[in-house]
């Protein structure tokens, strides 16, 4: 004798033998069972994985498509800007900038206490400027010194070395702010370039004049006994008594 168990998905499966117990049976079923659900979540794992690589195609198709979009519109429209920062520049420019401001490399230390050696070198800086056609600055001229930029503005300023550095330095940095004025007044910097030396290594900033002239509404030559008589009449009599 045999019969049938129903599984799940109406699949049909012959039975064991009649004297199979009813325990075999049921772990026949959870089997069976186990096995189904096992198929079923594969295939829901290949679909997720197929889902998940279609998007990541579709985002890095995506993200190129952007990239090439981002590409072209800075391509056509700023192409004046594939330059920015070197429309002046000639070939050579640097190596010859460079080649310049290591003159100052190997020289000599001196005793930048003894003014007359630093008068001395300051001396030395503008004539190679003047022989290489260069326009001196402050910060060259304390690379020849052996000292920074902050260095140089306070004796400038007389915050240190007063009585010995602050003549000489002044006397240097005039002639320095002199060539600037030269080049200012005959277009030979760039205007920007100019105004910011101006401002922050001479001391230049813009001044606005705000001049407030105070208005009488009575008139600058108002007589005092003329305006109380103007005014008597507008004045009750018991405030008047009481003045």
């Amino acid at each position: 004798m045999t019969f049938f168990l129903a599984l799940p998905q109406n699949k049909w499966y012959k039975s064991v033998p009649q004297d199979l117990t009813f325990a075999k049976i049921n772990v026949m079923l959870l089997l069976a069972a186990a096995q189904q659900a096992s198929l079923h979540a594969c295939s829901n794992a290949k679909a997720q994985f197929r889902e998940v690589k279609t998007m990541g195609k579709e985002q890095e198709l995506t993200s190129e498509h952007a990239q090439d979009v981002v590409k072209t519109k800075r391509k056509r429209n700023r192409p004046d800007l594939v330059d920015f920062g070197n429309e002046h520049a000639e070939p050579g420019d640097n190596s010859r900038f460079l080649r310049f401001a290591l003159a100052s490399w190997d020289l000599p230390p001196i005793d930048i206490s003894d003014p007359k050696q630093v008068e001395q070198r300051i001396k030395e800086y503008f004539m190679h400027c003047a022989k290489n056609d260069r326009k001196p600055s402050i910060i060259g001229m304390g690379n020849w010194i052996g000292v920074d930029h902050e260095t140089v503005m306070r004796w400038r300023r007389g915050d240190y070395r007063k009585e010995t550095h602050c003549g000489v330095i002044k006397k240097a940095i005039a002639l320095i702010e002199e060539q600037w004025n030269d080049w200012m007044l005959n277009g030979k910097v760039n205007p920007a370039a100019g105004i910011f030396l101006g401002k922050n290594m001479f001391g230049y900033k813009d001044v606005q004049d705000v001049v407030v002239t105070p208005n009488n509404p009575l008139g600058d030559d108002a007589d005092p006994d003329a305006i109380a008589d103007k005014y008597k009449d507008a004045i009750p009599s018991s405030i008047a008594d009481d003045c």
